[in-house]
C-alpha cells in the first residue's frame, strides 16, 4: 500500500450545487487525514467562487485544451494517482480511466436515474446505457441510499451505500410570529413545489401559517398562479438566497416535496438546525433518512400533510422535543466526519489490494 494513498476526483464544477460542495467538503476533510491525498479534475470550466473553494485541494483544469491533447494529459493525470473516483457519468473521462488500469470508484448520486434523463440520444447513451454498464466492472460503486440502490438495480457485487454527510454550521435563527413553511428547491417540475402550494389552499383557514419557497427556476410563473389569491399573503416565493440555510433555520416546518429524491442533502440542512421536516412518502431518499426513527414525520399525500401541519403548529412542546432528536440522529449518522471517515476506508482497503478495473 502506498504510504498516501492518492485520489482523483473526476466531477463537473461549472456549478456549484450540493453535489460541488459536497465534494469539495469530503475533499477538503480526506486531505486532513495525513494518508490520502485529494486533487479534482474539473471536467468543465470552473465556474466557481474561488473563496467558496478549499485551499488544501488541487483543482486540475483541462477544458481549454484541444480535443487530444485533453486526452493525452487526462490519462498522464490518472496514471500518476491510485484511484480514480467518478462523480457523474462523463463518458470520455470514464473511458480514458479504463484505460488508466487504475483502481475506479464511482458515486451514484442519482444521475442515473430515469427521472434524471433527459428525453435526448445524448443522455440515453451517456447515462443509461454506457453509464450504467461502465458501472458493472468498477472497483466499487457507492451509492448515497439504500433506494438509489434498489433503484439502479446493478450487477456489480462491489457495492456499498454511504450516506452523505454535512458540516455543523450554527444558524442564525429569526424569529417570527407566523407559523412558518419552508421550502428550498429548483422551481422545476421534478421538484412538485406546486404540492406545496396546494397544500396552502388546504390550510387557508388559518393565516398564520405561511409558506416561503426558496429558489428559482421556470415553473415560478405557474406555481404564482396556482397562489391566487394567496400570493404575498401567505403564500411567499422568495427566489434565490444566499442564506438559505438561516432562512430554514428560521422556519417551523420544512416541506419536502420531491418525486425520488436521491438523498436530499436540505433535510441534514434542517435537522443540524432543528427544524421539523416532513416528507412525503414517495420522496426517495428523505424518506429513508425519517422512516425508522421518525415515521410520523413521513405522510402520504397533500391532505395528510396539512393535517400534520395543523399537528405540530398546535403541539409545540412535543415539536421541540422532536427537533431535538432530529438533530441528535445527524450527529450520530449524517456529518462530514463520519462520511469522510467511511471513503478514507473504502480508499484505503482498495490501494491495499491488489485488484484494478
Amino acid at each position: 500500500m502506498p504510504k498516501i494513498c492518492k485520489v482523483l476526483h473526476v466531477v463537473n464544477l461549472s456549478s456549484f450545487g450540493g453535489i460541488q460542495k459536497l465534494i469539495l467538503d469530503l475533499s477538503e476533510e480526506l486531505n486532513t487525514l495525513g494518508n490520502i491525498q485529494c486533487q479534482m479534475l474539473a471536467t468543465h470550466e470552473v465556474d466557481v467562487d474561488k473563496e467558496t473553494l478549499p485551499t488544501n485541494v488541487n483543482i486540475i483544469k483541462v477544458h481549454h485544451l484541444p480535443f487530444f491533447k485533453r486526452i493525452s494529459v487526462i490519462f498522464k493525470i490518472m496514471k500518476t494517482t491510485d484511484i480514480i473516483h467518478f462523480h457523474g457519468p462523463y463518458t470520455l473521462y470514464q473511458a480514458i480511466g479504463l484505460f488508466s488500469r487504475k483502481k475506479v470508484v464511482y458515486t451514484e448520486h442519482s444521475t442515473l436515474q430515469v427521472a434524471n434523463i433527459k428525453n435526448s440520444i445524448k443522455h440515453l447513451i451517456q447515462k443509461r446505457i454506457f453509464g450504467k454498464f461502465y458501472l458493472e466492472f468498477i472497483n466499487m460503486v457507492i451509492f448515497i441510499s439504500e433506494w438509489i440502490k434498489s433503484d439502479l438495480n446493478l450487477n456489480n457485487k462491489n457495492q456499498l451505500v454511504i450516506y452523505n454527510g454535512l458540516s455543523y454550521k450554527e444558524p442564525k435563527v429569526e424569529v417570527h410570529q407566523d407559523f412558518i413553511l419552508t421550502i428550498a428547491a429548483r422551481l422545476v417540475q421534478k421538484k412538485r413545489v406546486h404540492l406545496a402550494v396546494e397544500l396552502m389552499h388546504l390550510l387557508k383557514d388559518d393565516p398564520s401559517i405561511k409558506l416561503h419557497v426558496i429558489g428559482d427556476g421556470k415553473e415560478l410563473s405557474n406555481l404564482k398562479s396556482m397562489a391566487g389569491d394567496l400570493l404575498d399573503k401567505t403564500v411567499f416565493f422568495l427566489g434565490y438566497k444566499e442564506n438559505a440555510y438561516d432562512i430554514i433555520a428560521s422556519s417551523d416546518l420544512y416541506l419536502m416535496t420531491t418525486d425520488m429524491e436521491g438523498f436530499g442533502l436540505v433535510i441534514l440542512e434542517a435537522m443540524m438546525s432543528e427544524t421539523l421536516v416532513l416528507a412525503l412518502a414517495d420522496s426517495g431518499g428523505p424518506t429513508e433518512i425519517l422512516q425508522q426513527d421518525f415515521p410520523s414525520l413521513v405522510v402520504d399525500d397533500v391532505e395528510a400533510m396539512a393535517n400534520a401541519v395543523r399537528y405540530w403548529k398546535n403541539h409545540p412542546t412535543e415539536k421541540v422535543n422532536v427537533e431535538k432528536d432530529l438533530k441528535q440522529l445527524y450527529f450520530e449518522k449524517y456529518t462530514i466526519e463520519i462520511m469522510t471517515k467511511k471513503y478514507a476506508e473504502v480508499y484505503l482497503n482498495l490501494a491495499n489490494s491488489g485488484k484494478h478495473n
